[in-house]
């Protein structure tokens, strides 16, 4: 195998580690949170079957590793979901908060 291919293969297979790596610590920070994303968003006076509804609608009944893994399928076709603290798409708010980092940055 010619060096620049394996270099490329060498340095392809550091990037997808990386990337798992960081899709892993951002899901387990969403998960330690002392926030329950389900109360956020219908509130503490929702009924019991709007809660659980909306639980199995974010997919928390799941086990853990389904979780992640459905993470991992959202995020990697461009869907972020919903920001537990504005309710609003997280890519709508990234699109609003990233001209001023990025003047901040530069």
């Amino acid at each position: 195998m010619p060096r620049s291919l394996s270099t490329l293969l060498r340095l392809l297979g550091t990037l997808s580690l990386t990337f798992l790596g960081l899709l892993a610590v951002t899901f387990f920070i969403g998960r330690i949170l002392p926030i329950d994303p389900v109360l956020a968003a219908v509130g503490d006076r929702a009924p019991a079957d709007v809660y659980e509804r909306v639980r199995i609608e974010m997919g928390l009944h799941l086990p853990l590793w389904q979780q992640f893994l459905v993470y991992i399928q959202n995020i990697l076709t461009g869907d972020f979901g919903r920001s537990v603290l504005t309710a609003n798409p997280v890519l709508d708010d990234i699109k609003r908060v990233f001209p001023a980092t990025l003047e901040l940055a530069t």
